[in-house]
């Protein structure tokens, strides 16, 4: 390391900086090839040397281009620092070469700036040194490219800029440090947030949560950080992956992947050798339908094969929805195309590689339970559940069920304001009406989420008066909700008609959280009372067994069915009783 030798300083400006004294101030810059050549005028400014007499500065790493020629800046650089001795004997000059291919390319520059950096510890905090980058010498794309760097944290210092007047300027790139810009990131940051939730303010606090992790995830992810999104049918997995792709787009993410696509797949949907084509594309004949048609061989590819989504999302998403469904054999080579992004098409035998840039999976089943019962792969489950969500169900934040409604009578208003003529308003009483019934538990099931609420709105908005939605039509709207949940219920876990009386008495929200042990024995005492002339009857045969009294008088009876209140606690009533399953029986 060439010291240069002591002679009397040179009297200084006042600067902004006064280093302390068990710190060191290092300084780096680059050689300005024109800005610090000699000129024929003795007062001519050059920065580099400038900014030594103007600023204390312990260690100056001066760098400057290697090229093909390697004196071509040696001089220049070797003349600069003699200069510097002359103007600060106290500081130690070392002459770094760094290799810059073309010093107008940003990618070029950044990678030579970076590697310098790196090589010599300069993105590592220094408690003993005070570190400056030189702003002032060098090509535009290189001041950038140190901005950059320092900004991110990759150079652990502050910039400096010198000038031919007065004492230099430091900035600190400490971003916290600046209010207003940290108030806009956070604007930024909120923006980015509103699109991962189609623009609606939801307010469940477990939702949010979920979508600020998100939102800092997507961000950040790769190819490598698959996101996995679990729930209930219809609770949005897919409106949330295609939104998470919007989100990547919006905010730039994509780089120059400008035709960076969102591609999805049901895994259910489909047939096992159909999943397979699709995700990994096929060659010609590989299985019976596995054709290429003539816009894609037109599309320059290979004649003989398709693209499968895995290869054809440009550097976008892939959603594969349902996974918990596919095939065992796909699992495998979905395996190892997550893990060494390359795959083979089926019937192929030349490995391709994948060139989505975030990979996302959805699925209502649990997982783990499938991979003990040996339908899914342990393996792949680890390695697609690094970040894992489970969005709550429309039930469990019923809070969020009025803005979610709000959003889809806007929706059809864009869609069909126009054709109609008209803008549908839900406002006033008739909506009270509908969000009242709607945050009931026991009288709102919301068994397909988000579904169940648009299937509403659009259509409620469809049968609107003169553009109003009435309070006729919420009810009659909202009978036809209960209607198709009593039947959904019913068709899978009893008998039709039994189900059908219980959900009316109690609601079909509550009738449907009923654990299915309990709902058995119920509805089996439902069916007995229905058949039955009167309650002592019913009770002879409930309780055949019984030596009690009470129990055969029909009193035991009485008390089981009045305990059915317990399962709708907020619907106020005393429970079922024989008279009233009775009664429906007869109509």
């Amino acid at each position: 390391m060439p010291k240069i030798s002591s002679k009397s300083s040179p009297k200084r400006n006042d600067v902004s900086h006064t280093p302390a004294a068990s710190k060191k101030t290092v300084v780096i810059g680059l050689l300005g090839t024109k800005e610090d050549k000699e000129g024929k005028e003795s007062s001519k400014w050059r920065p580099s040397i400038h900014l030594a007499k103007e600023f204390p500065i312990d260690e100056y790493y001066l760098l400057y281009q290697r090229g093909s020629r390697r004196d071509r800046f040696f001089g220049l650089a070797t003349n600069v620092k003699a200069e510097i001795e002359k103007a600060s004997p106290k500081t130690d000059v070392i002459l770094v070469p760094i290799r810059l291919d073309d010093p107008w390319d940003f990618e070029s520059v950044y990678k030579g700036l970076y590697d310098f950096v790196q090589n010599h510890s300069f993105c590592m905090p220094m408690e003993s040194e005070d570190r400056f980058v030189h702003l002032t010498t060098g090509t535009e794309v290189a001041k950038a490219c140190w901005s950059i760097l320092a900004f991110q944290r990759f150079f652990r210092g502050k910039l400096i800029q010198s000038q031919p007047e007065g004492a230099p300027r430091i900035i600190d790139p400490d971003l916290e440090k600046y209010r207003g810009i940290v108030d806009l990131f956070k604007v930024n940051r909120g923006e980015g947030k509103k699109i991962l939730k189609l623009g609606v303010e939801t307010r469940n606090p477990e939702y949010n949560k979920m979508i600020d992790e998100i939102s800092v995830i997507a961000a950040k992810a790769d190819e490598n950080d698959p996101i996995l999104l679990l729930g209930e049918t219809g609770v949005g997995k897919t409106i949330l992956a295609k939104a998470i792709f919007d989100y990547l787009q919006e905010s730039g993410r994509f780089g120059d992947k400008k035709d960076a696509v969102f591609q999805q797949i049901n895994c259910a949907a489909l047939t096992t050798s159909i999943v397979e084509g699709e995700l990994f594309g096929y060659v010609e004949g590989a299985y019976t339908g596995a054709s290429v048609s003539g816009k894609e061989k037109e599309k320059g590819g290979i004649a003989s094969e398709k693209k499968g989504l895995l290869d054809s999302t440009n550097g976008g998403v892939l959603f594969l929805d349902e996974i918990g469904d596919l095939d065992m054999k796909v699992q495998a080579a979905l395996l190892t195309a997550i893990d060494n992004h390359e795959f083979l098409r089926v019937g192929g035998r030349e490995a391709k590689t994948t060139d989505y840039r975030l990979l996302i999976c959805g699925t209502n089943r649990d997982l783990r339970k499938r991979v003990r019962a040996g339908k899914f792969r342990e393996d792949l489950l680890a390695r697609i559940d690094t970040f894992s969500y489970t969005i709550p169900s429309l039930a469990d934040r019923r809070e969020d069920i009025e803005p979610y409604l709000d959003k889809f009578i806007e929706e059809w208003n864009k869609e069909k304001s126009v054709a109609h003529q008209q803008e549908i308003v839900l406002a006033g009483p008739p909506k009270m009406e509908f969000i009242k019934f709607a945050k009931s538990e026991s009288e709102s099931a919301w068994n397909a989420n988000l579904r169940d609420l648009k299937k509403f709105a659009r259509r409620a908005a469809m049968f609107a008066e003169k553009g109003t939605v009435t309070k006729k039509v919420v009810k009659e709207e909202i009978e036809k909700l209960k209607a198709e949940w009593v039947q959904s219920a019913g068709e899978v876990l009893c008998d039709q008609p039994n189900y059908t009386l219980l959900a009316e008495l109690i609601g079909p929200g509550a009738a449907g959280k009923i654990d299915d042990i309990d709902l058995v024995q119920l509805l089996h005492v439902i069916d007995v009372c229905r058949k039955c002339r009167t309650c002592k009857e019913a009770a002879g045969l409930l309780f055949n067994h019984s030596e009690t009294r009470n129990a055969k008088s029909g009193n035991g009876l009485k008390e089981y069915l009045e305990r059915t209140k317990a399962f709708a606690p907020e619907k106020g009533y005393d429970g079922l009783s024989f008279e009233a399953i009775r009664k429906f029986s007869e109509r």
